[in-house]
């Protein structure tokens, strides 16, 4: 490209605001389904990409905001969208790292409830995550990893009890039991 840099930068900007313009939340979820569609093109039923689309804005408490531009919306809604698209592409296997972050602990529960039900229904679900309490009060199974590799793993009260957590935090980890677990 023989334009100075500055050029090439202007007219990349130009074009990314025009395609701004047209994004929304449901745009944005739907985007992911549609790079499902090119590579299954043979299972391509639009209805069913819409509904898996609604089904997911509507787990994850987003349905208010299907029309609303990304940019407008929190750090956790956002975060919650993306969420949003890989629950509405109807994987075999669903991996989340640090889905939580950005979240307050109302979607952070919420996330763990709609995790527990896909696992529930036969998808396996892996949550790479540094927030102890809502990765041992939903999982069934738990991998304690310090320095990339594995120092722990069973079910979360195993590896609680193992003193593994102290190990790896360098700290005193303390467990506090509430009504709800």
């Amino acid at each position: 490209d023989a334009l100075p840099i500055y050029a090439r930068r202007r007219r990349m900007n130009r074009t990314t605001r025009k395609m701004l313009i047209a994004v929304c939340v449901l745009a944005v979820v739907f985007t992911g389904l549609c790079v499902t569609a090119t590579v299954m093109y043979d299972k391509y039923n639009p209805d069913e990409f819409i509904a898996s689309v609604d089904a997911a804005l509507e787990a994850l408490e987003l349905s208010e905001y299907r029309e609303q531009h990304p940019a407008a919306l929190s750090g956790g809604q956002k975060q919650r969208i993306w969420i949003a698209m890989a629950l509405a592409q109807d994987t075999k296997v669903l991996f989340l790292d640090e889905p939580t972050t950005y979240l307050d602990i109302q979607h952070q529960l919420n996330l763990m409830t709609v995790a527990q039900q896909m696992a529930q229904q036969g998808t396996p679900v892996v949550l790479g995550l540094h927030q102890m309490g809502p990765g041992f009060r939903s999982s069934h199974r738990c991998v304690l990893l310090q320095e990339g590799r594995m120092l722990q793993q069973g079910p979360p009260p195993e590896v609680f009890q193992s003193g593994a957590l102290d190990q790896v935090f360098q700290a005193r980890i303390c467990r506090v039991d509430t009504p709800d677990g």
